[in-house]
């Protein structure tokens, strides 16, 4: 049998959770470890997921996936990918890129078709994007409005929170950040990292509060 480090490294390396190491660990090798002793094996291996991995090499690595993959199998299976390639994100991440990758390409599909032209129909043929772009060629006029980058990055600036705001029940906040400590999981104020980790964390909750 493999040793009890080379089990640890394998099942850590695949992406499972503590929980479901030590299952693996009982069920198929017979082999009996407290959480404690785990996480000291993880530690003294330098097995550790501290820090989510920056969110736009993530997104480069999956979309390069994409494109070089016959077919997609799944955010698990791409969640997997992502591990062995040394990258730490969760499942939750990994489905939203490939849910907004996925509607990046119907929207471009939908927008870049042709529109024949219809007896009964009152608007005009053409692709949709160009209608939009140029409905002066359509003979409408454009009522567009551009606004400049520097009046936008003034309005980003201007709804920026300058001092964190806590939202919730001093108890739960000491809860969350106990949670969060234990489970290494930081906050990097992106929104996809915001929303995966709201996702954990009520997880967490749920499962501490049906053990009461």
């Amino acid at each position: 049998m493999d040793s009890l480090d080379t089990l640890i490294k394998q099942y850590f390396e695949v992406g499972l959770q503590q929980k479901e190491i030590l299952s693996f660990l009982r069920g198929k090798h017979n082999v009996f470890i407290s959480p404690r002793t785990l996480k000291r094996h993880l530690y003294r291996l330098g097995l550790v997921r501290r820090k989510f991995s920056c969110l736009e090499h993530v997104y480069a690595f999956i979309i390069s996936q994409i494109t070089t993959s016959a077919q997609l199998h799944g955010y698990r299976w791409m969640h997997l990918k992502c591990i062995q390639q040394g990258l730490v994100v969760s499942q939750n991440v990994v489905r939203q890129i490939l849910l907004e990758n996925e509607l990046d390409g119907i929207c471009f599909q939908r927008n870049t078709h042709k529109i024949r032209r219809s007896r009964n129909a009152i608007a005009p043929s053409g692709r949709p994007i160009a209608m939009f772009e140029l409905p002066e060629h359509y003979g409408y006029s454009n009522y567009l409005v551009k606004i400049p980058t520097h009046a936008i990055n003034i309005l980003k600036a201007d709804a920026e929170v300058t001092t964190e705001v806590i939202f919730c029940d001093t108890d739960v906040e000491s809860i969350c950040i106990c949670i969060m400590t234990e489970n290494g999981w930081t906050k990097d104020g992106s929104i996809n990292n915001a929303v995966s980790l709201y996702g954990n964390l009520r997880n967490k909750i749920l499962n501490l509060l049906q053990q009461i």
